[in-house]
């Protein structure tokens, strides 16, 4: 899933749960969707992957949790910028001092 697109996702669930006033599952469907039932539902026998049993969660909470069983691949812009990250900076040996 885009990181975008979790983001997004996110949003809309911690909207819909925050009308509940009960604990709520959080899946991901076999499609790549996440997708909330009671938590009495079992739905990995229709295939989808548990992601956590929330009650009223903020959005970091979800994302925490979803971040955990969602694969998430990086929007364009950010592969660029990323991948700058990974060039190693000039050397800074001679200019660092010990702490006292």
């Amino acid at each position: 899933m885009k990181l975008a697109a979790l983001e997004s996702r996110v949003e809309e669930i911690v909207s819909e749960l925050a009308q509940f006033h009960g604990y709520r599952t959080v899946w991901l469907s076999e499609r790549g969707k996440l997708v909330h039932a009671e938590p009495e539902d079992m739905l990995e026998d229709r295939g989808f992957r548990y992601v956590a049993t929330l009650f009223q969660p903020s959005r970091e909470e979800l994302t925490a949790a979803a971040l955990e069983v969602v694969p998430v691949e990086l929007d364009e812009p950010l592969r660029p910028a990323m991948a700058s990250w990974d060039t190693p900076l000039p050397s800074l040996d001679g200019n660092l001092v010990a702490a006292l």
